[in-house]
């Protein structure tokens, strides 16, 4: 087989992997409503106070239609609210959003061999995002009492 052929195979294979990663990244995003996300929170321009990189959790409109993303998503603590954000990698056209204080809401979401925190975004038609417990009791602990905490067991 001549080289320029070869050549040609893996730089085609590498398109179909990109198209196809393109593809699924935009498809996952789309089924876990990250763009009805943005259009209900735009982005502010606030400095972050607190930022949490590489973190994971379930982002979702409803608990059927919620994707995991391991560390790969971002927030900020910022004055007026938080910011969400996917790395670029995984969310090639997700854009940030801002979530305000008064529209977060967290409540104990403890599952067998799982335990964690819901974190409500505004009202429930605009989902939210379970988070483990270490993750939620960190951001609580930062966001200094902002975070409207429902706690199941009270």
């Amino acid at each position: 087989m001549p080289l320029s052929t070869l050549f040609l195979l893996i730089g085609a294979a590498l398109l179909v992997f990109l198209l196809f990663w393109l593809l699924v990244t935009t498809v996952l995003q789309r089924v876990a409503g990250w763009p009805q996300l943005e259009k209900a929170f735009p982005d502010r321009d606030e400095r972050p106070e607190v930022i949490f990189r590489m973190q994971s959790g379930m982002i979702g409109m409803s608990a059927k239609r919620r994707i995991a993303l391991s560390a790969c998503l971002r927030y900020d603590i910022c004055p007026g609210g938080m910011r969400f954000m996917i790395w670029r990698l995984f969310g090639p056209f997700a854009k940030p959003f801002f979530v305000p204080w008064r529209a977060l809401e967290m409540r104990d979401d403890d599952k067998v061999l799982r335990n964690g925190a819901f974190l409500a975004f505004g009202k429930s038609e605009s989902g939210g995002m379970w988070m483990s417990g270490p993750a939620a009791v960190r951001l609580r602990d930062r966001a200094k009492g902002r975070i409207k905490y429902n706690n199941a067991a009270d």
